[in-house]
């Protein structure tokens, strides 16, 4: 088990990026800070090689205390160790999109090697070559809902909502009902043609409606099919996007 365990977040988005990290691995292992303590103190016996140095971090993973430390190429880094446990909880950490988060400002081509690192599908339907440098102030949505959202939704869903926020910044003062209108369509396109957007429905209808209400009622997602939009089909299969 790593010696250094990971070192105090400086700003709130360190503060949540380690809160979101323990939530997947709570929800990932059915365990709490007290159970995974518990349960990454066994597997660390110094009886058996290890050291007890990560077992007592979890309070403070769970509370953004604590950032867990991530050394890539390393076997022994905390984020490592513990996806070795919970396959899949490091994505929640190593996401591209917190680069997004923490910069001031990246220019298209910046934010679209980004987004589709992260999410290939989510990336290919909302962005483009023509879009101009956006601030990251633009993520208007409060650090306390964000943690909120990392309690009840998927990564697919998550990387809709940062993708949705994204497009309202782009607006910025200028965004009004013709440009609502778009998202609407953009982001019913992304379920309707997206299977691992679909797989999430419900879950994506009630954040959205939770955190977007300007979206108004969107009950329809998965129950009526889009009309097609021939432009939206040739930008989407110009990026390598097959349609079903």
């Amino acid at each position: 088990m790593p010696k250094s365990r990971g070192q105090p977040p400086k700003t709130d988005i360190e503060r949540l990026q380690s809160k979101l990290w323990f939530t997947a691995v709570s929800l990932q292992s059915g365990m709490n800070a007290s159970q995974l303590e518990r349960f990454f103190l066994v597997r660390s016996d110094p009886a058996n090689g290890g050291t007890k140095e990560l077992s007592h971090d979890w309070l403070r993973y769970s509370s953004g205390k604590r950032l867990p430390r991530d050394t890539r190429g390393s076997n022994n880094s905390v984020v490592t160790v513990v996806d070795d446990a919970f396959p899949g909880t490091a994505q929640w950490i190593r996401s591209p999109l917190w680069t997004l988060l923490k910069n001031p400002e990246l220019s298209s081509r910046e934010l679209i090697d980004l987004i589709t690192q992260t999410h290939q599908e989510i990336g290919k339907l909302f962005v483009y070559d023509e879009v101009p440098t956006v601030s990251a102030k633009a993520l208007t949505i409060s650090v306390e809902n964000w943690k909120y959202l990392a309690r009840i939704m998927s990564f697919e869903v998550f990387g809709i909502m940062l993708a949705y926020y994204r497009l309202r910044g782009i607006h910025g003062d200028h965004f009004n009902s013709i440009c609502l209108k778009d998202c609407r369509r953009w982001l019913h396109y992304a379920h309707s043609r997206l299977p691992s957007i679909r797989e999430h429905r419900d879950e994506l209808v009630f954040v959205l409606q939770k955190f977007a209400p300007e979206l108004g009622n969107l009950s329809y997602f998965g129950k009526e099919v889009p009309d097609r939009d021939p432009f939206a089909e040739m930008v989407m299969s110009s990026l390598g996007y097959d349609f079903e």
